[in-house]
């Protein structure tokens, strides 16, 4: 967060704000460089920056708006540009949602799929959706519909 006064003085000295933006910017891509070294990747930053001069209510409100990529541009001159992460993508993911039958066991801890007589587990055949055919399949099993 930039003091108020320095606000002022970027929106209206646009050099100043670039010399600004180049320090902010030399910082997060030395940051970046640094951590591909680590890894043993020697390598080019890169970022984009865009320049806000208001705020949603039009003040004034000197900001960046930054993308820089996570990782360095490795290579180039006469051979190809390659880019390297400066993470490693995760060896499994966490499944973005649960069965239902999983949801209640974490919740109310009752097993759904565990048959009642032997303790096995139980699996689907098929899904029902239509009225007319639930209540035909439970009066013929003698059940209420």
């Amino acid at each position: 967060m930039l003091p108020h006064r320095l606000r002022y003085k970027l929106a209206y000295d646009h050099r100043l704000c670039r010399a600004v933006l180049g320090v902010f910017s030399r910082a997060l891509l030395s940051f970046e460089r640094r951590r591909a070294r680590q890894r043993g990747v020697e390598g080019r930053a890169s970022a984009v920056t865009a320049i806000q001069r208001c705020g949603s209510a039009l003040n004034t409100n000197i900001h960046f708006h930054t993308l820089v990529a996570e990782g360095v541009f490795e290579g180039g001159l006469d051979g190809p540009l390659r880019f390297v992460p400066s993470w490693a993508p995760p060896r499994y993911s966490r499944p973005r949602h649960f069965a239902w039958a999983e949801l209640l066991q974490r919740t109310f801890s009752v097993d759904v799929l565990a048959c009642p007589e032997c303790g096995g587990r139980l699996r689907f055949l098929a899904t029902i959706a239509q009225r007319e055919v639930i209540e035909k399949i439970l009066s013929h099993l003698g059940l209420p519909t």
